[in-house]
């Protein structure tokens, strides 16, 4: 009428004692559904005790080498029946994220004929894309500037002049030269100064579209060159 638990893991026994929000949750419920029906039906007093590593236990050193047999042999039909579990919390959302990483990429290289200029950034190794750029950024804002130049929705002519918000898609530095965002954060002699600026902390070889706006350690220079031309409106 009296039956001790003891285990070494202290994490079980506060989950079972104390039930959270942790992983596993199915299986804490399922042992403390078996614990309160030993409880109910035989009027057993049940105490869970921890221990460190088993030591000193009369009968412990038995258990463990009848575990390990039936642990090992194959075959056997009078196997002890087991619950089937679902996966842990932690174990189910991982698989969820991978399975929907791998449909985004499927998706996204089935399609080549729009987005062309964040596909050439993305492309391009050592740079970062989605989320975790995004997240190397605190100020909401400079979040949306960014995106604007990833997808070319930015205030700069050329894209104005689409929508007839511009007399012309060229820049205003000659009239001949479109103003792509290529064009505004590299060659426009308008922001020399600022431009210069820019060299000096992402040096000659991170003069490149790709990388001002794919490298993280990049990007916060490309947004204060942004800040500095006063090119748009903030």
């Amino acid at each position: 009428m009296k039956c001790i638990i003891y285990a070494d893991s202290q994490a079980a026994i506060k989950g079972i004692v104390k039930p959270q929000k942790q992983s596993g949750q199915s299986i804490i419920i399922s042992a403390i559904d078996n614990i309160e029906s030993l409880q109910s039906q035989r009027t057993m007093t049940i105490k869970v005790v921890w221990i460190p590593g088993h030591w000193d236990i009369h009968g412990n050193e038995a258990v463990d080498k009848h575990a390990n047999e039936a642990a090992k042999s194959k075959g056997n039909s009078r196997h002890i029946p087991t619950t089937a579990h679902k996966y842990l919390k932690s174990s189910r959302l991982n698989k969820i994220k991978q399975a929907i990483d791998k449909d985004w990429d499927m998706a996204w290289k089935a399609v080549t004929n729009d987005a062309k200029q964040l596909r050439r950034i993305t492309s391009k190794r050592h740079t970062q894309k989605g989320i975790k750029l995004y997240k190397a950024i605190n100020v909401r804002h400079d979040v949306a500037q960014l995106a604007r130049f990833h997808t070319r929705h930015c205030s700069l002519n050329q894209y104005l002049f689409c929508f007839g918000h511009a007399d012309s898609p060229y820049c205003n530095c000659d009239n001949q030269t479109v103003e792509t965002a290529q064009h505004y954060l590299l060659p426009c002699p308008r922001y020399e100064i600022q431009c210069t600026r820019l060299i000096r902390k992402v040096g000659i070889g991170g003069m490149w579209i790709e990388k001002l706006l794919g490298y993280p350690e990049l990007i916060e220079h490309t947004l204060e060159y942004v800040k500095k031309t006063k090119r748009f409106k903030f």
